[in-house]
């Protein structure tokens, strides 16, 4: 479900409920998209007044976002990747939709909502609807706390050591800079792909109106692909499937760069992308938990809220590095929005920042997350883990 408007952009999972009363899990009800980051950026084609709105959806989406990841560390191994690839199942429905209301009005195929209610009215009407699910959806979660299991010696070792320690212990913690690395280059990979596809679409393509297509192309392998990935989850594990998925992104953005410029092939491209995603939509959040396990595992003492921070850190400086990106490329490209036509000069930029610079970061992520194989040595936390904690209780 989704609400989208010209100053609040939000979405909300209808599945949310049922998993945050999974047993063992501490989630909360409450969850806004990682992808609503972007729709945001999009309003900004049309002039400064929807750079302001988009400015506004940008900064509250990130705001509410970062609620709901310290809960990811809740669970078994299992259940957090289950409980990752569910929710996030939910998102590319949310994007789609929010993209038909928001990048429809971009092109102007909008059946003049904004002209009726004005982005005041839109934003208020959606506010309301937001409002609505998100009161739903509380009000059909039960927390479960599971006093007895949770209240071990030792299991609020986090609140015992000072802040201080517990930042050195964190920084200590390889694995934490190591994801860190690989969250701000997805999150500004979506910003690059998510800022300049309205460009590539009316500009290189040549047709503003293939912009929804595209978007689809981009999001429909993520919503399918998502269904299956706990299953792939099991054979390949999260570190396999994810450079594998790295791999797919890499080819789709070469098929673009380097082959003749037509609708057939961004399609492939941006379909390579979306698969290439799969893994890393899913499999990334519970990667976090991982990295947390072994915090603990090395240390004693475990940093659920600390180490969380790295996502909530990665969206906002990807999806901030992502958009300074958009802005850099068409300056560079010496894009002339007054133009009826850009010169073949900028549409060869476009084309250029469009897929480059994302082969790029996706190079960077593959080096990145080379040497962040957590599944090779979790069976060995895992097992440390557990005798740390039969001798607690």
């Amino acid at each position: 479900m989704v609400a989208v408007g010209g100053h609040v952009v939000v979405f909300v999972g209808d599945r949310l409920a049922r998993l945050a009363c999974a047993e063992g899990s501490h989630l909360h009800a409450i969850a806004l998209d990682d992808d609503a980051v972007h729709l945001g950026e999009r309003l900004a084609i049309d002039g400064r007044r929807r750079q302001h709105e988009a400015h506004c959806s940008l900064q509250l989406a990130l705001l509410g976002r970062s609620h709901l990841q310290v809960f990811h560390g809740c669970g078994r191994r299992g259940e957090r990747t289950l409980l990752d690839a569910e929710v996030v199942q939910e998102q590319p429905v949310a994007v789609g939709l929010g993209s038909i209301v928001v990048e429809s009005e971009a092109v102007g195929h909008c059946n003049n909502f904004v002209a009726k209610f004005g982005w005041t009215g839109m934003a208020v009407i959606f506010g309301a609807i937001a409002i609505i699910l998100l009161l739903i959806t509380f009000a059909g979660t039960q927390e479960r706390t599971n006093l007895e299991k949770n209240t071990a010696k030792g299991q609020n070792a986090e609140e015992k050591v000072s802040v201080g320690k517990s930042f050195k212990l964190l920084f200590k913690n390889k694995y934490f800079w190591l994801l860190t690395v690989v969250f701000v280059v997805n999150y500004t990979i979506l910003g690059v792909n998510n800022g300049l596809r309205i460009y590539y679409a009316r500009d290189v393509l040549g047709n503003a109106g293939l912009m929804g297509t595209l978007t689809l192309c981009f999001i429909l392998p993520k919503l399918i692909g998502n269904l299956i990935y706990p299953y792939i989850n099991k054979v390949l594990g999260k570190w396999k499937s994810m450079m594998i998925g790295y791999c797919i992104e890499l080819a789709g953005v070469l098929i673009m760069a380097f082959t003749e410029t037509s609708f057939t092939t961004a399609v492939a491209g941006l379909v390579c992308l979306g698969i290439g995603g799969i893994p890393h939509n899913a499999g990334l959040f519970a990667m976090v938990a991982d990295v947390i396990d072994y915090g603990e595992w090395k240390t004693g003492v475990r940093l659920d809220g600390m180490t969380n921070s790295v996502t909530s850190f990665g969206m906002k400086v990807g999806a901030g590095i992502g958009s300074a990106i958009v802005g850099w490329g068409l300056a560079w490209a010496a894009y002339d929005g007054k133009l009826a036509a850009q010169t073949a000069v900028t549409v060869s930029g476009i084309k250029t920042v469009f897929t480059m610079v994302p082969a790029i970061l996706i190079v960077v992520g593959i080096v990145a997350l080379f040497f962040c194989n957590l599944d090779k040595i979790y069976p060995q936390i895992a097992k440390g883990l557990e005798e740390k904690r039969a001798k607690e209780n």
